[in-house]
């Protein structure tokens, strides 16, 4: 069966992206966004669909902008994760979510989803898929996550009482 170990944080079980650590280079589903409160009118789960920008009049808008469409807001753009900002997604898998892990990531074996266990490419450079029992790598681990923050985190935690 599939678990975490008792000491290791939210932060670390999930520091494994698909994407590498840094400048992103495609786009992403669902990206995150940060604004400051006062320029976010609504607020729709994790989607600002109203803002400052896009209330305006569409002839103000059109002078200020140069567009007619206040989508996407102008004032977006995706931030460098290295000097800037990071977001880690986290979140509870559900059991159902995990099923057939062993079938779906092994590089032997026919998947029949998409693997949802993390294994991530080594830092070594090698051009190899896979690790020595045959998991198929598919994420990347950010070391600043690794280094920095995850440590932090279990400092404090311990300070805590809660490690």
């Amino acid at each position: 069966e599939l678990s975490v170990r008792n000491d290791t944080t939210m932060l670390e079980a999930y520091n494994c992206d698909r994407q590498k650590p840094g400048q992103k280079e495609s786009v992403m589903p669902a990206e995150k966004q940060i604004y400051r409160a006062d320029y976010v009118k609504q607020h729709f789960i994790h989607y600002s669909t109203v803002t400052a920008t896009t209330v305006m009049p569409l002839k103000e808008y059109a002078a200020k902008y140069g567009r007619k469409r206040p989508f996407p807001d102008p004032l977006s753009r995706f931030i460098d994760e290295v000097n800037e900002g990071l977001m880690l997604h986290s979140k509870a898998i559900a059991r159902q979510d995990t099923a057939g892990w062993k079938k779906n990531c092994h590089k032997d074996l026919k998947s029949i989803d998409q693997c949802r266990i993390g294994f991530p490419w080594p830092e070594d450079g090698s051009n190899k898929t896979n690790d020595k029992d045959g998991w198929e790598y598919n994420c990347y681990v950010n070391p600043r996550i690794d280094n920095y923050w995850a440590p932090l985190v279990k400092s404090c935690l311990k300070e805590l009482g809660f490690m």
